[in-house]
């Protein structure tokens, strides 16, 4: 047993892993393997060893397996009595977190980029927060740090209730995972059904469903983006500040209408998966036999599954949806949005009738 563990030492001073590690690894590994036994009796049925011999290296065999439990439990124990002590062993402490007094704090649910840069920002107003993240290292790292996280699944009732959820201001989700997020805005709601809870979102995919979820608020960051980048060019631009503020307000509050669907164009990538989660904008001319001629609008939307007509253009001038009560003439151009799918029956249907 002694061979396997100075064996097994070596190995990973070979490789460069720490003695503590190293040590570990040698005492959960050093007892008697089962195929012992059979060499044993080999060797005693060949007359190699004496059967009091042989028996003695049963013997050994079956207290080896016997310790191995309690050599598991205290490896690391053993290990760090075993190797000498430098400051690659020493491992920083990791401070408790005290919530017993936090009020009107924010919980952020998952610590990576967006997170850690929210709970600075956070951090440099006097704003308390609390973090749950279900990485075990970032959580260590963090929690070394000195920052407030605590480890678990965000989804977890018991979790969020005992990140004092009921005296929170504000439930941040900041992962990607729109199911995920579902759970945890779930979760919130049964502890305080009044909690604002806001969720990050790569793309505005799941947009609606995490509103009908229960989300407060949903901040898709290919469209907030965006806004970002139109609110400078505006500005660069010679648009007043008071002007620019009041357009991104009524973007976030009309849900991005106005960054909904693009033009496809040669190089646009559909695929199986993404077709049913991209949004096109495309123009329909109206012929003098298009079907859409001679009639209004709000006659056809009924008929259009899901696509929205944005807008009608004629003679040169664009007019909304909304503000377009005439009746179509030929030369006036649809532009409606939709799924790629959809776009295509809106056309047919617009066109020819079915």
């Amino acid at each position: 047993m002694v061979t396997k563990v100075v064996l097994v030492r070596l190995s990973a001073s070979v490789f460069s892993i720490s003695s503590i590690d190293g040590w570990s690894a040698g005492l959960k590994l050093c007892q008697v393997g089962e195929f012992s036994f059979v060499i044993a009796a080999l060797a005693n049925s060949h007359s190699v060893i004496s059967p009091t011999q042989s028996s003695i290296l049963i013997s050994m065999g079956v207290i080896s397996m016997a310790v191995t439990p309690w050599l598991v439990e205290h490896s690391l124990e053993l290990a760090q009595r075993l190797s000498p002590v430098t400051h690659d062993n020493i491992e920083p402490e990791v401070p408790e977190i005290d919530v017993s007094g936090m009020r009107d704090h924010v919980i952020i649910c998952g610590f990576g980029r967006v997170g850690q840069s929210v709970a600075r920002m956070l951090s440099m107003e006097d704003v308390p927060y609390l973090v749950i993240d279900v990485d075990p290292i970032r959580v260590f790292e963090s929690r070394s740090a000195g920052e407030h996280v605590i480890y678990g699944d965000a989804t977890q009732k018991d979790l969020l209730h005992s990140a004092r959820l009921e005296q929170a201001k504000l439930v941040l989700v900041t992962f990607s995972e729109a199911e995920k997020a579902k759970l945890v805005i779930n979760a919130a709601r049964q502890i305080k059904d009044d909690v604002d809870v806001m969720v990050r979102t790569p793309r505005d995919v799941e947009l609606e469903a995490l509103y009908s979820a229960g989300a407060s608020q949903v901040v898709p960051e290919l469209q907030e983006g965006s806004l970002m980048l139109i609110s400078q060019v505006m500005h660069y631009a010679g648009v007043p500040m008071s002007k620019i503020l009041k357009r991104v307000r009524e973007e976030r509050k009309g849900r991005y209408d106005h960054l909904h669907g693009f033009y496809p164009g040669e190089t646009t990538e559909i695929s199986y998966n993404t077709a049913d989660k991209l949004e096109f904008i495309h123009a329909i001319a109206l012929g003098t036999d298009a079907f859409a001629v001679d009639k209004q609008l709000h006659e056809l939307t009924a008929m259009i599954d899901k696509v929205k007509i944005k807008s009608v253009r004629r003679a040169g001038q664009e007019f909304t949806a909304e503000d377009f009560q005439k009746q179509l003439m030929p030369g006036d151009i649809l532009v409606i949005a939709g799924k790629p799918r959809r776009i295509e029956r809106a056309e047919r249907y617009l066109l020819d009738g079915y």
